[in-house]
């Protein structure tokens, strides 16, 4: 039966019966009312589709709204609460860092530096980068965040700060001028051509009336050194003349000299601040949270379990916690078991797994079955412990094929060609830990 043959759904749709709208099809139009109702009723007739019921459906509505009782506001909540696939935003879920965050606003306060944050991918840079975001601008900082990309050039990054500062901060002019009513930035400054450091450092050095704090985030994803030439001339040339604007920059690097190759001018200018992994009892505080959050409790095992496998990186602990906060919701418990945690190592394992090349996956897996794990999961952790490059003793375990297929090396030393191999194997080297209990038992 199709839509136009059931009355009640044109009396929803109209507020009338179908057949008196099914007359008007006929009636002369004469107004824009008229227009809009015979457009409406003169579509093509649709047939309903029944969908096979044996296919998954979503558990709740887009528009908000609950499709059953068992998903509805606790799935929308713990997926607020764990947030794997994107950086922490509300500060009631940032969970350790203090010592870190104390030492940066210190930093900034009390010494007017310029500040790099480098560490590990999924190790929380960004999520840093948007708590001192928000304290900065509880202190009436002028706060202006841009992630980077590979094709990022000095003359847009430029341009995209500048036109986000109202031409009020330049003291150049007027609150009554007509460019600053008329809305107008410190872009319109810049000329028609390529904005270079001298240029930049023109315009800057006039601003006046608060602090200005430019945050630039994934700056390791910049490919020209130029740009990073170019960064660090007007970082100098900003220090040098007491301007009122600070740099954070954030990227994945090992040390600090692996953003910035040219910093011996800027050295007394600019510190690096390397994030490392969290310790113990900061995982647990960030699981604890997000239980809360979520309005769930958290086993003491599941909470010592999501803690081991985590290995200190609020990534992996974040998309564990998530797929476990899942399983108990789906069980219609509000308690985190320690079952749960196993289910959703599985979970997370799989879904990293499809992170990685078919080659990569399938080598990695054939190690961990054919008991040659050991050096693999060692080089991971090593990845992970903020050290400046693999270590050739670990390196030298593995066989020679293997290391071939899995590491590069670069000017920084040895690495791994996919980033997502590191939580892979961090994540299956679990499988070690069963193994071991297994013996032990036998």
């Amino acid at each position: 039966m199709s839509f136009t043959e059931k009355p009640g759904f044109w009396a929803r749709l109209f507020g009338n019966n179908g057949s008196v709208n099914r007359d008007r099809q006929d009636a002369p139009v004469t107004g824009d009312a008229d227009i809009a109702r015979a457009k409406v009723v003169q579509a093509p007739k649709r047939s309903v589709k029944y969908r096979d019921t044996s296919l998954p459906s979503f558990s709740s509505h887009a528009k908000g709204g609950d499709r059953s009782v068992r998903s509805g506001s606790a799935m929308r909540r713990l997926r607020h609460a764990f947030t794997p696939s994107h950086p922490v935003a509300d500060s009631r879920l940032f969970a350790g860092r203090r010592g870190l965050l104390d030492k940066v606003v210190s930093l900034l306060e009390d010494q007017h530096l310029h500040l790099v944050l480098y560490g590990d991918r999924g190790i929380g840079k960004t999520s840093i980068m948007r708590i001192i975001a928000e304290l900065a601008k509880d202190a009436d900082y002028y706060v202006s965040y841009t992630s980077c990309g590979r094709d990022t050039r000095f003359d847009s990054l430029i341009r995209g700060l500048a036109n986000r500062i109202p031409l009020l901060y330049h003291d150049d002019f007027d609150p009554t001028d007509g460019a600053v009513e008329e809305g107008e930035t410190l872009e319109s400054l810049f000329h028609a051509g390529e904005v270079t450091v001298a240029d930049a450092t023109a315009v800057f050095e006039h601003l006046h009336g608060t602090q200005f704090l430019f945050l630039l985030d994934e700056f390791d994803r910049v490919e020209a050194d130029s740009v990073r030439e170019q960064i660090a001339e007007l970082i100098k040339n900003l220090s040098d003349r007491g301007v009122p604007v600070q740099f954070i920059i954030a990227g994945v690097a090992s040390n600090l000299t692996a953003l910035f190759s040219h910093i011996p001018s800027i050295r007394r200018n600019l510190i690096g601040l390397p994030v490392t992994r969290l310790k113990a009892e900061e995982t647990g505080h960030l699981l604890e949270l997000g239980a809360r959050q979520s309005d769930l409790d958290l086993a003491d095992a599941a909470k010592s379990k999501l803690i081991s496998w985590s290995y200190g990186l609020p990534y992996i602990a974040q998309l564990i916690a998530l797929h476990a906060a899942i399983s108990a919701v789906k069980r219609a418990s509000n308690i985190i078991e320690l079952q749960d945690v196993e289910n959703a190592g599985q979970e997370a394992e799989l879904e990293i797994g499809l992170r990685l090349s078919e080659g990569t996956r399938s080598l990695i897996e054939n190690e961990c079955r054919d008991w040659r794990f050991e050096a693999l999961r060692d080089l991971a952790v090593e990845a992970v412990s903020g050290k400046d490059r693999l270590s050739s003793t670990t390196l030298d375990r593995l066989e020679s094929s293997t290391r071939e297929a899995l590491i590069r090396e670069d000017s920084s030393g040895p690495q791994f060609k996919e980033e997502a191999a590191i939580p892979y194997i961090l994540l299956l080297s679990r499988h070690l830990e069963a193994a071991a209990k297994i013996e032990k038992i036998a």
